[in-house]
């Protein structure tokens, strides 16, 4: 069989390019290529509609293949009639382009009936993509030029109605007394019209529509409404016929049809996504749309999966497995295998005229595993001789021959195999052996790596311990032996204490990590005095350089907030760890700058920079690596030389981290280290200052760090104060002059204490001494005010404050100034309490720890009742007059009654003071849990052992100033 024996006489092909269907710009371009004479090439416009690639890559590749006929028929044309004489040529007209789903299958069907001496032309009328008038008028000169050029055709076969209606239209001029069959046709009132001619017959197409409707309900036995995709082309027409001649047998359904060739786009996928349960739902036809946009079967397919909410039947192959359910549906490929043997038979001599056209097309059903499954439809509806495509096959239905193959073949070789399965296994078991040595050769190394962690951390962490407390013991024993010399017992105590507040420190790092590593480490998110928290470290650390001969500089950049929302105790904690690295490792002589930033400011966040600059030793690349790793320090002479357990900067990390913040290190050795750690806090109502008369208040900062010059001036800006900076004493000295010479003298001096060449001391001598005692007021500045208060007043400073300077203390000291008041006034003074009349119950069952605690309260005047545990508390507070007590220590574990149970016991007393009296605990443990435990139970507050007297004292102050205010109320 010879595909298409008439092109070895010319070949005449059209290759269009399809862009979109949806195109608006509709353009055609045909190229023709006329074998015959010599080929032309031109253009036509209009409304055609450019053709698929893929027909154009099909059609090159057949002119390729056919070229070579072509030239041999030029050269032997007594060959080639001759071979026609002993051949049967047959013209197969499809309706539709090859890339239609349904026209490869009729062409199989037909050349599987067609002998091979048999040779079958191809014309394709494309009315998927041109108009009617236009795919008639050039497949009727196609088919003129090829009978010119090639002889006429012994038989016709026709797919589909509009290349049947062309077949039957044109039978005169082209096919007289020429067979006609056809198939594929859904007008069955004209085919079977054109099958009363006795040279005309066929296979009708037929759908199964009462198999379908009756499978459609039982899928959904409550629709109520029958809806048909179809489209108004000559098959759509044929289609739309058929469909609604079912209506009179289903009387119980609402027949209706989704036409897209009267709709948009937009309206068809409306059309489909307004279909509901109670709606079967058919996809018959759709090509072409109201604003002329062509569709694929894929094309609609895709549009059906998307938007259709129902499954959808489908009549023919194509589009089964895209998305549609499909159904009893036309077998289009055994429809061209009639239609091939009625044409042998017809070229085997039969009278066409009795081959009886077949009425009833093959069908059968068709099914999709995939829409089956999406849409949970049960097998037990389902025919048995249903094709089932996408369906999940056993594993013996798909690998079952590729087995019983390999077991034949393992059976000849059976012996062989044998021999190696033994010396398979004998190499096996020898490298599982060899694999079992190494892992417990690793799993010993494991475990010896973290024996001789966990010996270290040990053995470090003994070292830790014991040196402070070797201090303890070793000056308590030297201590007994000097009693009669006070002095150098005080100075032991002072060292006692110094090592047992090294030793918390060590046991807090330990209990700390460990809270991390078990994620119950617990931040606070509460407003705090950020002014007094950093003063107070920074004088703590101010001291610890000036022992060790180190300059600590501070430094302020745009800081105007002095509260901050957040975690108190572990920003302290984060400060302090790092400025106490910096004391440990800078030498003395060295400095350190300690530099805190307010970055940004929105609505309710402030971000703060603290950076912490040193120039000791300094970190090579490795240790920087490994810097916030657990018990990580440079090498063991570290932890001989410094000290530390190397848990420090871990846990300041994590805490960073946890606040949402980010921490880094730069250094270098020999060149100093500096910790960069930006941190967000939550803001406080901001504080406004109202300030006015302060701009009469010309004002000359004196400081020999410009960055605090600049700082001082920012904060003096934003009261409305005129000011200007020098950096040294002269400088002062000449500004002051030039100013009194201008007639606009300084009214307000800030001077730093410690300068070079003139100190501020000096300075405030010399203002006294050139301007007298009333026309400046002098504010002096330190970071510990026991260093310069007395010797400042002598010299003549009206002021005293601690460094870092905020803007609150400088709105009060220009307050006094502006109301020409000037006071002294002093901030770090340790106060002195005074409690004398109030009394106070401590629950203790260890008897130091009370002797601690009572000793601790009595210097303040305070009368204390002792229980030695909750019980004994509970009475003792039950027998004593209501509001006796002015506050309760309970501890917490504690034996017959623990902390807990007691202060439970005194909230439901009864008594008219239970709920008022205050109760805090007084305890060990110190977890944010802890804490939360106690607040819990029904505590005002808690208080951490070992007990830090200024703490205690100030919470004491704040408990008896509440009730002061109550009782005035």
């Amino acid at each position: 069989m010879i595909i298409p024996e008439a092109s070895k006489n010319c070949m005449r092909w059209q290759i269009r390019h399809f862009t979109e269907s949806k195109l608006r710009k509709k353009e055609h371009i045909v190229l023709r290529i006329n074998q015959v004479n010599g080929g032309r090439l031109f253009m036509k416009g209009g409304k055609r509609y450019i053709c698929r690639i893929a027909a154009a890559v099909a059609a090159v590749i057949l002119f390729l293949c056919n070229q070579g006929q072509v030239l041999a028929q030029e050269q032997d044309e007594e060959k080639t009639e001759t071979r026609m004489a002993e051949s049967r040529r047959v013209l197969f007209i499809s309706s539709y382009s090859y890339t239609w789903s349904t026209v490869p299958l009729q062409m199989k069907g037909i050349q599987t009936s067609l002998a091979d001496s048999v040779s079958l032309d191809v014309e394709f009328m494309d009315t998927k993509n041109l108009s009617p008038e236009i795919a008639e008028e050039e497949l009727l000169e196609r088919v003129k030029f090829k009978e010119e050029h090639a002889g006429g055709y012994d038989a016709v076969i026709v797919g589909d109605d509009a290349a049947f209606q062309f077949a039957m239209k044109y039978r005169e001029e082209l096919f007289p007394g020429i067979p006609v069959v056809f198939e594929g046709i859904n007008n069955i009132e004209y085919a079977r019209e054109m099958s009363q001619d006795p040279l005309v017959t066929g296979v009708i197409e037929s759908f199964s529509y009462k198999e379908n409707i009756e499978f459609a309900l039982k899928i959904q036995p409550e629709a109520k409404h029958i809806l048909a995709i179809v489209d108004d082309t000559v098959t759509g027409e044929g289609e739309q016929q058929q469909f609604y001649a079912q209506e009179k047998d289903y009387p119980q359904l609402d027949f209706g049809v989704i036409n897209g060739s009267r709709l948009t786009e937009k309206e068809i996928i409306s059309a489909i996504s307004d279909v509901e349960e109670d709606t079967i739902l058919i996809y018959l036809i759709l090509s072409e749309d109201k604003e002329g946009n062509l569709y694929t079967n894929e094309q609609i397919c895709h549009m059906l999966r998307e938007y259709a909410k129902v499954p959808v039947l489908r009549f023919v192959q194509a589009g089964i497995g895209d998305g549609v359910l499909g159904g009893n549906i036309v077998l289009h490929e055994e429809s061209g295998v009639i239609a091939g043997r009625m044409v042998m038979e017809i070229l085997n001599g039969t009278d066409p005229a009795s081959i009886a056209m077949v009425n009833d097309s093959p069908n059968g059903f068709y099914l999709d595993q995939n829409v089956l499954d999406r849409f949970q439809i049960s097998e037990k509806i389902i025919p048995e001789d249903a094709v089932i495509i996408n369906q999940r096959t056993s594993f013996w239905e798909e690998h079952g021959k590729v087995i019983l193959i390999t077991v034949g073949a393992a059976l000849v070789v059976m012996a062989v195999i044998v021999l190696l399965i033994r010396a398979e296994y004998a190499r096996r078991r020898r490298m599982e052996l060899e694999e079992k040595n190494r892992q417990l050769a690793e799993a010993v190394l494991a475990a010896e790596n973290a024996n001789g962690a966990k010996s270290q951390f040990l053995a470090q962490m003994s070292h830790e311990i014991r040196t402070p407390m070797n201090a303890v013991i070793g000056l308590t024993t030297i201590a007994k032996t000097e009693v009669n010399s006070p002095d150098k017992v005080k100075e032991y105590l002072m060292k006692i204490e110094s090592s047992s507040r090294l030793l918390l420190g060590i046991i807090n790092d330990i209990l700390d990590m460990s809270a991390i590593e078990r994620g119950k480490m617990k931040l606070e998110n509460v407003p705090f005095d950020f002014k007094k928290q950093l003063s107070s470290v920074v004088s703590m650390f101010y001291q610890q350089a000036k022992q060790k001969n180190i300059t600590f500089r501070m430094h302020m950049n745009g800081v105007t907030e002095e509260s901050l929302v957040g975690d108190e105790l572990r920003i302290s904690q984060i400060m302090m760890n790092l400025l106490s690295n910096a004391v440990k490792f800078t030498p003395s002589g060295g400095t350190i700058d300690f530099t805190v930033t307010q970055t940004n400011r929105s609505l309710d966040k402030v971000y703060m920079r603290f950076v912490v600059k040193d120039s000791g030793c300094g970190m090579n690349e490795d240790m920087l690596k490994r810097l916030f790793r657990p018990f990580e320090q440079q090498d063991a002479s570290t932890a001989r030389k410094h000290g530390g357990s190397g848990l420090g900067l871990s846990i300041t990390r994590s805490l960073v981290e946890m606040m949402g913040g980010t921490i880094r290190a730069e250094s270098a050795p020999g060149e100093g280290s500096a910790f960069i750690a930006d941190i967000p806090f939550g803001s406080c109502k901001d504080v406004r200052f109202v300030a006015e008369g302060f701009e009469n208040i010309r004002t000359l900062i004196v400081d020999d760090d410009e960055e605090t010059c600049q700082y001082c001036g920012i904060l003096l800006k934003r009261l409305g104060v005129p000011y200007d900076y020098v950096m040294d004493g002269e400088a002062a000295l000449d500004a002051l002059g030039e100013a009194e010479n201008e007639g606009n003298p300084y009214r307000l001096c800030i001077i730093d204490w410690q300068m070079p060449s003139m100190d501020g001391m000096e300075i405030t001598r010399m203002i006294r001494t050139i301007y007298g005692d009333e026309s400046v007021v002098v504010l002096l500045s330190a970071f510990d005010l026991n260093e310069v208060e007395n010797e400042g007043r002598e010299a003549g400073a009206n002021y005293f404050v601690t460094k870092p300077i905020f803007q609150s203390v400088l709105f009060n000291v220009l307050s006094r100034v502006a109301g020409k008041t000037v006071e002294e006034h002093t901030e770090g003074r340790t106060e002195n309490y005074d409690f004398s009349g109030r009394r106070v119950l401590i629950a203790e069952d260890v008897e130091l720890n009370m002797e601690v605690a009572v000793k601790i309260l009595e210097r303040t005047g305070i009368e204390v009742s002792c229980a030695e545990n909750g019980k004994k508390a509970l009475e003792i507070y039950e027998q004593s007059p209501e509001k006796y007590f002015d506050c309760i220590f309970l501890d917490i574990n504690m034996p017959e009654m623990d902390g807990y149970e007691t202060v439970r016991a005194i909230r439901k007393s009864g008594r008219k003071d239970a709920s008022d009296v205050p109760v805090f605990a007084m305890t060990a443990n110190a977890f944010a849990e802890d804490i939360s435990a106690v607040m819990d139970a029904g505590m005002n507050g808690h208080i951490a052992k070992p007990i830090e007297i200024d703490i205690l004292y100030e919470t004491l102050q704040e408990v008896f100033k509440k009730s002061e205010q109550i009782q005035i109320i």
